[in-house]
């Protein structure tokens, strides 16, 4: 603080130029903003940034995108190796493969030419675990990162719900045969951390009733109904 009176009286303008730049930057900061968001809209937003569209824009354009979208999900944004590590690891990878990037509680992910930027998810649920429909209640909470399952219509008491797909199989309503369920979940572009998530409810028996927002032709005629709540990205709600 003793130093700004001294250049005050050497440079009388100083105080005037120093007020002049920091608007210009909070300016700059503004217009950068609304560009990133505007860049971010054009890509897919939530529903996934395109990574082709993404790899068109300048360095520098994709760059502030990104430190956007880090800034929407409440996050410090990252140094600049991560940027350098996305490029490589993420959008560099192979077309196939499902890349992740964890760094500062974000996860960057890539499915099928699509690149999420996600608050870091908890492992998915032990495929062993089975929760029991409580009698007297609509709803049931999944475990952390798996939303909440509502009964619509009819008794869920008794209900099995777990996790973890293994070749399982139903007719969804108005389907004349069965499908698997790895096949509609690739049709519906499901990615795998939704899938590793998705809630299968079974009779007491084993049956397969439901799975995720896909329902069984038979439960839909013993007049059940679910509704799958989650914030999952490029899952459906």
């Amino acid at each position: 603080t003793a130093v700004l009176p001294l250049i005050a009286d050497r440079f009388p303008a100083a105080s005037a130029h120093l007020a002049r730049l920091a608007r210009h930057a909070r300016a700059a900061e503004t217009l950068l903003a609304e560009l990133g968001q505007a860049d971010l809209q054009a890509l897919g937003g939530y529903g996934g940034l395109d990574i082709a569209g993404l790899q068109r824009l300048s360095v520098e354009r994709r760059h502030n995108a990104l430190y956007q979208a880090w800034r929407m999900l409440g996050r410090m944004p990252p140094d600049e190796s991560w940027y350098a590590r996305l490029q490589r690891e993420v959008l560099d990878a192979r077309a196939d493969a499902h890349p992740v990037l964890a760094s500062g509680g974000v996860e960057a992910r890539r499915y099928r030419g699509r690149l999420y930027l996600m608050p870091a998810l908890p492992p998915p649920p032990d495929p062993a675990l089975r929760l029991r429909w409580p009698r007297g209640r609509s709803c049931l909470a999944l475990p952390d990162g798996c939303g909440v399952l509502h009964c619509r219509s009819g008794r869920a008491a008794g209900c099995v719900v777990r996790f973890g797909l293994r070749g399982e199989r139903l007719r969804p309503v108005g389907a004349r045969h069965r499908r698997t369920l790895k096949n509609l979940s690739q049709e519906a572009g499901l990615p795998p951390w939704v899938r590793e998530r998705m809630p299968l409810i079974e009779t007491a028996h084993g049956e397969l009733l439901a799975a995720g927002t896909w329902l069984d032709a038979r439960a839909a005629a013993l007049g059940l109904a679910f509704d799958w709540q989650h914030d999952l990205p490029g899952g459906p709600n």
